[in-house]
């Protein structure tokens, strides 16, 4: 399994090969094969590394990044908010305090919050959150969270202040600092399989290859260059990709999105300061529609997957 990565680079957390070495590390605008094994031999103070998830395990990279001393399974099921409102799972038994007979009960899992990072540091109580259903992943946004659970069904926990983010009314059985469940896309019809997040927006990839996307736009998603989404609300709404193409991977930027359809293609579309869409342009050439990335991939490999950070891309081969 290979990963190639476009984009900001300023702390040189991509680490590619030789053919990248006198480029500049905050500009790079194709995408290229990152050196996932790269191990940096002194950490320094300030941590700046990559990692992306894919199908069969973590990839990393990065100055300051040391394996040994990083824990990737708490990486992976400990979420922070922009604004420091923390969510962790665990199982029931340990949420609860208490042992259970019930098989079933142990291999579900809950979820619990915390005010503040701060809290979740030092071990203060956290407050539990019921859970009908399994957790099957969590997108974070500045504001918030999106819970996407094992039935297919998102909800959202956020501030009240970013309504639009909740995609949801907010009453006092509704409170917006618990979770709730989006009703548009419980009557879609059609069980939601992925969910992504960045900034002030949300992303839920259905069943059948369809993206919805809701959230409102800021000030600093702005500053980074021009944004596709202009006219977001708080209701999910349907975001043909590639002419209508079914997707079956998606990924949100602070100010752009990368898609990989089920013929295989990679599609991208938004801001490009910092040569985040791996399309080759220098910074600031924007794209308002999808465009497609060439990827020169062996015959034998193929994509099975993509990733965005704010202002970066990613995407995941394997072998057919």
């Amino acid at each position: 399994m290979d990963l190639f990565a476009a984009g900001f680079n300023a702390w040189n957390q991509l680490r590619f090969g030789d053919e990248l070495v006198d480029s500049d590390p905050e500009d790079v605008s194709a995408f290229s094969k990152v050196l996932t094994d790269h191990v940096v031999e002194r950490p320094r103070a300030g941590l700046h590394y990559t990692l992306v998830r894919g199908h069969t395990g973590y990839h990393v990279a990065g100055t300051g990044f040391v394996t040994e001393s990083v824990n990737l399974d708490h990486i992976g099921t400990t979420f922070v908010a922009g604004n420091g409102l923390t969510l962790s799972t665990m199982t029931l038994e340990n949420s609860a305090g208490t042992q259970s007979d019930d098989p079933e009960a142990l291999s579900q899992f809950g979820l619990v919050k915390y005010t503040s990072h701060e809290d979740f540091k030092v071990g203060k109580r956290p407050t539990t959150l019921p859970c009908e259903s399994q957790v099957r992943q969590v997108a974070v946004y500045e504001a918030g969270f999106a819970v996407l659970f094992q039935d297919g069904t998102v909800a959202t926990l956020g501030d009240a202040r970013y309504q639009e983010c909740l995609a949801r009314d907010i009453t006092q059985e509704s409170a917006a600092n618990n979770l709730g469940l989006v009703p548009d896309l419980m009557s879609l019809g059609d069980p939601v399989k992925h969910i992504t997040a960045s900034g002030y927006v949300l992303a839920a990839l259905t069943e059948s290859g369809s993206v919805y996307v809701w959230g409102r736009n800021s000030g600093g998603t702005k500053r980074q260059g021009s944004s596709v989404f202009e006219e977001l609300s708080g209701i999910p709404n349907y975001w043909e990709v590639g002419g209508g193409l079914d997707v079956q991977d998606f990924a949100l930027g602070e100010s752009h999105a990368i898609a990989l359809t089920t013929d295989g293609g990679v599609y991208v579309i938004g801001a490009n300061r910092n040569g985040q869409l791996g399309l080759g342009q220098g910074r600031g050439h924007d794209e308002r529609e999808w465009s497609q990335v060439e990827l020169e991939l062996p015959a034998s490999h193929h994509v099975v997957g993509v990733a965005a950070g704010p202002r970066s891309s990613f995407i995941i081969t394997a072998q057919k």
